[in-house]
């Protein structure tokens, strides 16, 4: 989406509503629409957009990575290692790219689950 590419994410989402509306079967609007979410830091409503195109279309990796950022970005370690290893499962050449970022997602996991049980 050229609002998107140009970040106009705002307007992206503007259009991404009227498209919808139009055709909801239309499933790349939602990823689209996640991702302007995503960067305009509205990380719920990114994860309903980005849940419903990975229901439609499981074998995306890039909308798993929004979707792990924005449970990341939420506090949600333990969902943001699961889409992790779903995109690397996805596209496994992402494992070199990915292992810092589930380094340090585990270990924030830990920290929470550790902060838990005092």
């Amino acid at each position: 989406m050229v609002y998107n590419e140009q970040g106009l994410y705002s307007k992206a989402i503007e259009d991404l509503d009227v498209t919808l509306s139009l055709n909801p079967e239309l499933v790349g609007a939602y990823c689209e629409r996640g991702y302007s979410l995503f960067y305009l830091k509205q990380y719920e409503k990114s994860l309903s957009d980005l849940n419903k195109y990975i229901e439609l279309n499981t074998k995306n990796y890039v909308a798993n990575k929004y979707r792990r950022l924005s449970c990341y970005n939420m506090g949600d370690f333990n969902n943001a290692v699961i889409d992790l290893h779903k995109a690397i499962y996805l596209s496994p050449m992402l494992s070199f790219e990915l292992s810092d970022k589930i380094n340090s997602a585990n270990e924030k996991l830990q920290y929470v689950s550790a902060s838990r049980k005092k």
